[in-house]
């Protein structure tokens, strides 16, 4: 449930995700050397639209989970640094033809995941974890929606117990208050 073949190679790194429209992801390589290695994590020519303006740096303790979040302006750019980092989509996007559709990664330090605007996504730490987050605009908390992860309408870690959450997280709204929040925005979020 928590593997995926990304594919590509070094000179075509791109591949999309079959089961959520829009969503791609990257094949990194990393070079090695006696000193150690260098992984490139992103070329605009590998994701030309859009481009990030913002990186987050997030350090998880292990079982945390952060999220499920939705963006409606701006897209997301998911790469793990030291271990592998569960993550779950599900498509918002009531034109998509994934619309109410779930996928799952395990997003290891080789990878890099493109989430468009009104895919919902979670991330969960099973260990300790160190990750990075790209984003299309600067942060505004008018563009971070979204729903509680153990709403049975939207369950995308159902194996996980007790996660460490914050408190945003903890109180958020279902997933049907959250579909109604964004019936206005849904000509936006087209694909």
């Amino acid at each position: 449930m928590w593997s995926v073949d990304v594919g590509g190679a070094t000179s075509a790194p791109i591949s999309s995700c079959e089961t959520i429209a829009g969503v791609r992801a990257v094949q990194l390589d990393a070079r090695r050397d006696p000193r150690g290695a260098l992984t490139e994590i992103f070329r605009s020519s590998w994701l030309p639209d859009p481009v990030p303006l913002q990186w987050n740096l997030l350090r998880s303790v292990p079982n945390a989970l952060r999220g499920v979040h939705v963006h409606i302006h701006h897209t997301d750019y998911v790469c793990a640094v030291d271990a592998t980092l569960r993550v779950g989509l599900k498509d918002l996007r009531r034109g998509s033809q994934t619309w109410l559709k779930d996928a799952h990664y395990a997003l290891g330090p080789t990878d890099l995941l493109c989430i468009p605007p009104g895919v919902a996504h979670g991330f969960h730490a099973p260990q300790e974890s160190l990750f990075l987050v790209g984003a299309s605009a600067y942060f505004d908390p008018a563009d971070d929606l979204g729903y509680r992860w153990d709403d049975p309408a939207g369950l995308l870690f159902p194996e996980v117990r007790d996660p460490v959450l914050s408190e945003r997280d903890r109180s958020a709204e279902t997933l049907s208050e959250l579909l109604r929040a964004l019936e206005p925005h849904q000509a936006r979020l087209a694909c």
